[in-house]
């Protein structure tokens, strides 16, 4: 669903972005920021508009996604040229004989594709400065301490940023919990020891849900305790900022998209949120589909509860909808008819109750399941299974 980025189509109460931009533009820097939440909960969304609101207030920022530099071989060399190759559209002078000159060059022609084959890390660069390009020949002796080297060359960037602009330069970080760990770790690891520094004039915004990075980093330290794995990562962050709960207004916020969705439908998207405890817009989109193509089978007698409950089974317990499948493949009438429906009934809530074994709200989830099925006459097996 393309949506344009606008506060008109923000999910969440406007207020909470005003104070975010507030943190975002009156903090004294340099900082990172982790904007925090599950995913398809509008992270994404939230740091464009921010990016957007803080560009037309006169800050120059930059947008990298990690996600999408995963296989060039080395994450850090894709980073400094992303950085170099924007600052250098901005108009500011990137030589080719500095660090980030040197990646925009390593990353324009053929004899980089050595790095990608072999996982060459940074430090390896120096020793290939001959096939990048012959008229930087001798280049790599200032580049005896790269750690020390990136690190002026980033402030001085920085400071060059203030000087037109008199405001820090704005880096995103977005989709880092999409990461595989090394690279996630490889990447906020790097924020720490080159970036986030003294004398830099920067912020660095990152969206991600906390929990996979923190577990990322117990994958690295599998012998640590939770406490460390909360503490390395409150070292590496700032400031962190929860995105709300979603809320009815984001219900309100989808169906706008979807028109052919009647109004009804509102109420019972909102109820069965709150009783699978869903936080992801994305979620309310794929039910929203999933009830666009099944709602022609209302007329067999199937519910709009019927069709949104199991909509949000499907996505949230695959697992399950396939063991109900399987049960339904062993049903010998394709009808199940009056006093037999609330035995069938129970049936289906012993597959569904193995599951929700730990979920706080599951004698709601099986007073739903009651509520759709105790009025009705007759079940179609065939049609119960499409829905799932």
């Amino acid at each position: 669903m393309d949506i344009t980025i606008s506060k008109e189509n923000l999910i969440y109460e406007e207020d909470f972005f005003n104070r975010l931009y507030t943190l975002v533009t009156t903090t004294t820097y340099p900082y990172s920021l982790s904007l925090e939440a599950n995913w398809g909960t509008g992270k994404t969304f939230v740091m464009k508009l921010l990016k957007q609101e803080l560009e037309g207030a006169g800050y120059h920022t930059i947008w990298f996604n990690p996600w999408e530099y995963e296989n060039t071989g080395d994450i850090f060399i894709a980073f400094l040229s992303q950085l170099g190759k924007e600052l250098r559209t901005m108009k500011y002078l990137i030589k080719d004989t500095s660090v980030f000159g040197l990646t925009i060059l390593m990353a324009g022609i053929s004899a980089f594709s050595k790095f990608y084959r072999a996982q060459v890390d940074f430090n390896s660069v120096k020793n290939t400065y001959d096939t990048i390009d012959k008229a930087i020949k001798g280049i790599h002796e200032r580049y005896n301490d790269l750690h020390l080297s990136i690190k002026e060359e980033f402030i001085a960037l920085t400071n060059e940023v203030f000087e037109k602009t008199e405001k820090p330069l704005v880096i995103f970080f977005d989709d880092l919990d999409r990461c595989l760990p090394d690279t996630t770790l490889k990447i906020i690891e790097l924020l720490k020891n080159y970036f986030n520094v003294d004398k830099a004039k920067a912020i660095f915004i990152f969206g991600q849900n906390p929990n996979i990075t923190r577990d990322f980093i117990k994958y690295k330290f599998p012998s640590i305790k939770d406490e460390f794995a909360n503490s390395y990562y409150m070292k590496i962050f700032d400031y962190s900022i929860n995105l709300p709960y979603i809320s009815y207004n984001t219900v309100k916020f989808i169906h706008k998209h979807y028109n052919d969705v009647q109004n009804d439908i509102y109420s019972i998207i909102n109820k069965y949120n709150t009783v699978f405890e869903n936080n992801s817009f994305r979620v309310i989109e794929r039910v929203l589909k999933q009830y666009n193509f099944n709602k022609t089978l209302k007329d067999y007698n199937v519910s709009d509860e019927e069709i949104v409950f199991f909509s949000y089974l499907r996505v949230f317990y695959p697992k399950t909808s396939e063991s109900i499948r399987d049960f339904l493949g062993l049903q010998k009438h394709t009808v199940i008819h009056n006093k037999d429906v609330i035995a069938f009934v129970g049936s289906l809530w012993q597959i569904i109750d193995k599951t929700f074994a730990g979920v706080k709200r599951k004698h709601e989830i099986k007073e739903t399941l009651i509520e759709i099925y105790e009025k009705k006459e007759t079940i179609d097996v065939s049609v119960l299974n499409t829905l799932l």
